[in-house]
């Protein structure tokens, strides 16, 4: 019995700590002292906040000056609910609409002029709320001005965890992407990169970096810059990668995805949806791990456009292009660098795509599979063009006959190509170099279980390297010449 009144009593205090909404509004402004917190309810500091009753219903403004922000860090426990609405709505400076079922101290960011936070407890009997405020100035510029030319293949990444604020500018427009969470848990992070329209914070806010992100679209500014903001009391725990590029390149898509492959995120493969029936859409891939990408399937309709870094419209790095009815032979396919873009740009489409290079490339699924082989800054001059890779024979399939033919091979001094084939355990090769250049454009063919071609810069500044090719079935003398010549070469050892 005892236990019961202690208990009710402190039931009772709790409610009776909770303020009155009058007119059902609560305005927050800006404390005299900077950084000085403000608390809701007044007895919450971060211990379990207060329990409302049931059918409460407010409305928080926060006002935030300009060249201000305001961090708002919110408890949200509801352990027993009818409503099957969420309790709390927070809408920022934009009004884009974020629901709170649940939250621990967790981080919401409303820039200047500020934001409402909307709490209707509906049935609810037992929900825990409260927040703390604290409204600090916007980073400090930082001195240096980067730019985005309209010409550049790859976007521009922006990586960073310290609280800064850095000014962009391109030839045209500035557009900026987010790449998806490595991390759920710091998905409200994300609410703290603010971008704006401008040279600096004072200008209009195009919106977070969450918002961004859920919106599957892209930023750009108006004019020719544009500011992106880390703001303080936001510890990013992983670098968050932004791409910038030259609005003038990606104006035409209507939606973008992405995947970071990085060790933070253990996935291997991704399987993206595309519909781009009303516009073209994209999906962006950084690799951190490696530089290396496999698409292993695409099914569906339309085209797929396959660009080595980002977008361009002078498509000056459109590696190849598919027909997602017919392009079952041309996988699995790699594709180099540490950005790839797909755009596809009519129909629907599914896209299945790897990052264990070796594990899936190699093998080939059945004779008639097509293909190149392209160094990841194909046509420009780059010490980073490097290929060693092998294509496999198909399952129970013994000699296959490897047709390619060489598009590029810049072979300046100190760079080196190799072509080997293998078979029965014995090894043939075809070496080049600058003193002795293979013949482009002609259609070779090479026999064996397994095939590797060897590019290497070896440091050296060069354009690269582009070979075709295609598996086609050996014919039964070819076979039984190859194996008089293994067993000849047997012979002659014995």
């Amino acid at each position: 019995m005892l236990c019961a009144l202690l208990f009710f009593s402190s039931f009772s205090l709790l409610r009776a700590a909770i303020p009155a909404c009058n007119n059902g509004v609560t305005t927050f402004d800006p404390p005299l002292t900077v950084g000085m917190p403000s608390w809701y309810p007044s007895n919450y500091t971060n211990t379990k906040p207060p329990i409302f009753p049931g059918d409460f219903k407010c409305e928080y403004k926060i006002n935030v000056p300009t060249g201000w922000f305001a961090l708002i860090q919110m408890t949200v426990d509801m352990t027993y609910f009818q409503n099957v609405s969420a309790p709390v709505i927070v809408i920022d400076q934009l009004q884009n609409r974020e629901e709170v079922y649940s939250a621990q101290q967790e981080r919401f960011f409303f820039a200047s002029n500020g934001g409402t936070i909307r709490l209707s407890t509906g049935m609810t009997e037992q929900l825990s709320f409260g927040f703390k405020i604290t409204w600090l100035q916007y980073p400090a510029m930082s001195p240096n001005i980067t730019r985005v030319n309209a010409g550049d293949r790859n976007p521009l990444v922006l990586k960073h965890l310290v609280n800064d604020a850095f000014q962009f500018v391109a030839d045209y427009q500035v557009s900026a992407t987010i790449m998806p969470l490595l991390n759920p848990l710091d998905r409200q992070y994300y609410r703290g990169i603010m971008f704006f329209d401008g040279p600096n914070g004072n200008v209009s806010c195009l919106g977070s970096g969450l918002s961004l992100l859920n919106s599957k679209a892209q930023y750009y500014s108006t004019g020719k810059s544009m500011t992106i903001m880390f703001l303080p009391g936001n510890p990013i725990r992983y670098f968050t990668s932004i791409l910038l590029q030259d609005y003038i390149n990606t104006k035409g898509i209507g939606t973008f995805q992405g995947i970071t492959w990085s060790l933070q995120n253990p996935a291997h493969y991704a399987s993206f949806l595309m519909d781009a029936s009303i516009s073209p859409v994209a999906i962006q891939t950084l690799n951190i791990n490696s530089n290396s990408e496999v698409i292993l399937s695409l099914t569906g309709t339309g085209s797929l456009d396959v660009y080595l870094g980002g977008a361009t419209k002078n498509r000056s790095n459109l590696v190849t292009s598919y027909n997602a009815k017919n392009c079952d032979n041309y996988f699995p396919q790699l594709f180099l660098g540490d950005i790839k873009t797909y755009v596809l740009t009519s129909g629907v489409a599914i896209l299945n795509i790897s990052e264990k290079s070796y594990q899936d490339y190699s093998p080939s699924k059945a004779i008639g599979r097509k293909g190149f082989l392209v160094t990841e800054n194909y046509g420009v001059l780059s010490p980073n063009q490097q290929i060693s890779e092998g294509i496999y024979s198909p399952p129970n399939v013994s000699i296959t006959v490897f047709k390619y033919s060489i598009q590029l091979a810049d072979l300046v001094p100190g760079v080196t190509l190799k072509i080997t084939n293998h078979t029965n355990g014995q090894e043939t090769y075809h070496q080049y170099n600058s003193n002795n250049l293979p013949r482009l454009n002609v259609s070779n063919e090479i026999q064996g279980e397994k095939f590797f071609v060897r590019y290497f810069s070896n440091g050296k500044a060069n354009k690269g390297f582009h070979l075709d090719f295609e598996l086609i079935e050996a014919s039964s003398s070819s076979i039984f010449s190859i194996i008089g010549v293994v067993v000849l070469l047997t012979f002659l050892l014995f």
